[in-house]
């Protein structure tokens, strides 16, 4: 084993006045940057203490620190470093930050765990980045590089439209949260000409969570969900039979 001159074993709870941040410090800490932070310590908990020396000199976390002050948090988990020359100490203050900058992101893994959270509904505003970021990120694979969904790279096999279609121009189908109207063409200015300009074009709306416009489609259930149904078609209204069709909820329509 190498022979390390110093090994962090032992966290402790300092009052938050007692920790002094490093006049000189090069790294600078925006608003909303340390917002995100603080966002992220009441997420998660204040899991990565701040590392100080044993006056009180903060050497890494100075962003924590400002996070944890707007927080309002009377005390912070301290690492004590105190085996550092003050040539060290600076040193460090400047490695610590430019050394994680080295790093990249693996974009493909990382927009596979992008797209897992957003799907189970986490809030991708606690990560860090920005919201072009993460549009840019989650942005749907190009034709040419989107597998087909056998994944052997042959086409999937279109069945027959069924005799009885389950669904008709006019429809207005309910999806858990969501809301798609089945329309034939749209009318100029808006509407949909089945519905006779009533109902909005075939537009999926969905809840107020973190989702990009063109990842909409991802999040929606399908029809034969039990939270899916027809809700009303003009068609019935006109004597249709649209209160025998499943999932019809007739005080809509």
């Amino acid at each position: 084993m190498s022979d390390f001159s110093f090994i962090a074993d032992r966290l402790e709870r300092r009052p938050i006045g007692w920790l002094q941040p490093f006049d000189r410090n090069p790294r600078v800490h925006d608003p909303e940057q340390v917002a995100r932070i603080a966002g992220s310590i009441a997420e998660f908990g204040f899991v990565v203490p701040i590392l100080a020396d044993g006056c009180g000199n903060v050497i890494a976390g100075h962003g924590r620190l400002l996070a944890a002050r707007q927080l309002g948090l009377a005390e912070v988990p301290v690492v004590l470093v105190d085996h550092l020359s003050e040539t060290q100490r600076r040193a460090y203050i400047i490695a610590d930050n430019q050394l994680t900058l080295a790093s990249r992101w693996d974009d493909e893994l990382l927009a596979g765990l992008l797209h897992e959270l957003n799907s189970r509904d986490f809030d991708l505003d606690l990560l860090g980045f920005s919201v072009a970021q993460l549009d840019d990120l989650m942005a749907p694979l190009t034709d040419e590089d989107e597998p087909a969904a056998g994944g052997d790279g042959t086409e999937d096999e279109v069945p027959d439209p069924p005799a009885e279609p389950v669904s008709r121009v006019g429809d207005l189908w309910l999806l858990g949260a969501h809301r798609l109207s089945l329309c034939r063409q749209h009318r100029p200015g808006g509407g949909c000409a089945a519905d006779g300009g009533r109902v909005g074009g075939s537009v999926l709306h969905q809840p107020a969570l973190w989702q990009p416009a063109r990842l909409h489609h991802r999040r929606h259930r399908r029809l034969g969900s039990p939270d899916a149904g027809r809700v009303r078609n003009p068609a019935d209204d006109a004597g249709g039979t649209g209160a025998d069709q499943p999932g019809v909820d007739p005080s809509r329509r």
